[in-house]
């Protein structure tokens, strides 16, 4: 995550394959409280044709590593979640 250009890295396996192989860099929502509010959608195609079509949508409160996150599959319920996140190294 680079809060000062506003852009974060999503490293999730899945999104990496359906993004060939790259991590996907989404815009980063800063709001006045100092949450973080991210969103991406990731679309999945089979002979040429979209079939899957998933809309994420993550909250992050950066002094407590609360995250909550919701996804939206083919414009189906939110699927929802939310933990804590836990502060690693910086992959290389």
């Amino acid at each position: 995550m680079d809060a000062t250009r506003r852009i974060v890295s999503i490293l999730d396996p899945g999104v990496i394959h359906g993004n060939d192989g790259k991590p996907l860099a989404v815009p980063l929502e800063i709001r006045k409280n100092g949450v973080y509010i991210f969103r991406w959608t990731i679309r999945l195609s089979t002979n040429g044709s979209y079939d899957v079509a998933a809309m994420y949508r993550v909250r992050l409160e950066p002094k407590t590593l609360r995250v909550s996150q919701s996804v939206n599959v083919n414009d189906d319920m939110d699927h929802i979640g939310a933990g804590r996140c836990t502060v690693t190294k910086k992959a290389k």
